[in-house]
């Protein structure tokens, strides 16, 4: 799933794979605690966390030729450019808790896509998971 916040200038995506008995119970689970981020926002302690997490898999990926090579693609993708390490740690560190929770509340009430791969014969209608993953911007905001 992703949606298209601020014109498709950035992209959130959700995997899973899973039992199809577990799929609805998942979904729910994720879009409660993306409401819940949305109104409530992050502690700095989880902030500080994803950032420090973040960072390592910057550092650990300059370890591997292929993982280097998918984020130098990454980067010219979105930004045009390939980036220094110093610069993507500054990027990292500018983040803050609000930001993340105005982001959150902007992508539960932008347009949701959805992309299946494989047999789809137990996946939800469109209309249905969209229903449960958007919420009205005066919800979310």
């Amino acid at each position: 799933m992703s949606w298209d916040t601020e014109r498709a200038q950035k992209l959130l995506a959700f995997y899973w794979a899973l039992k199809p008995t577990a799929r609805r119970l998942f979904r729910d689970e994720i879009r409660d605690e993306l409401v819940k981020a949305a109104d409530e926002g992050f502690r700095d302690d989880e902030v500080a966390r994803v950032k420090a997490q973040l960072k390592m898999g910057l550092l650990t990926g300059l370890e591997s030729s292929s993982a280097r090579a998918e984020q130098l693609a990454r980067q010219i993708l979105i930004h045009g450019r390939p980036l220094s390490t110093e610069e993507l740690i500054e990027k990292v560190e500018q983040v803050q808790a609000a930001d993340l929770q105005a982001l959150v509340a902007r992508m539960l009430g932008s347009p949701l896509s959805l992309a299946t791969v494989g047999p789809i014969l137990h996946v939800a209608r469109f209309d249905r998971v969209a229903e449960k993953f958007t919420v009205p911007s005066s919800r979310a905001a």
